[in-house]
């Protein structure tokens, strides 16, 4: 049998997770195929059943694709911190994990643990081929 698309998957584990919005993000490593499947009755059956599957009361909403640059810049205006998940390169970056961590702990309030997310925020995370420098 044929493994389920990758789109189906990231569409499923987001949204068990708790996702309320996925946004499909245009990049220069972007497989146009995966950009239409976010507007199609499979993905929306591939969410209603992650629903089901964890318990979760509200589907994510599934946006239309956008360019990197304008969905970033969507998250920012709506209060968002933005996470860009891309592998660091020769020094430079730091993994998603210990951002969001260090980030918690630096934050003026933050008497619950490094588990916890406060607020509102969008991860981007990127296409097969990684991120166009």
């Amino acid at each position: 049998p044929n493994p389920p698309p990758r789109h189906k998957i990231l569409l499923e584990k987001a949204t068990e997770i708790g996702a309320s919005v996925l946004q499909p993000i245009e990049s220069h490593h972007t497989d146009s195929s995966g950009l239409k499947i976010s507007q199609t009755p499979a993905a929306l059956h591939w969410c209603l059943g992650a629903v089901e599957q964890s318990d979760r009361m509200l589907l994510p909403e599934l946006k239309t694709p956008l360019p990197l640059a304008d969905a970033c810049k969507q998250a920012v205006e709506a209060g968002q911190k933005v996470y860009i998940c891309a592998e660091p390169r020769r020094g430079g970056g730091r993994l998603f994990l210990s951002a969001l961590i260090d980030d918690h702990q630096h934050a003026p309030s933050s008497p619950s643990p490094p588990s916890a997310i406060h607020g509102s925020v969008a991860i981007v995370i990127g296409p097969e081929g990684g991120w166009a420098e």
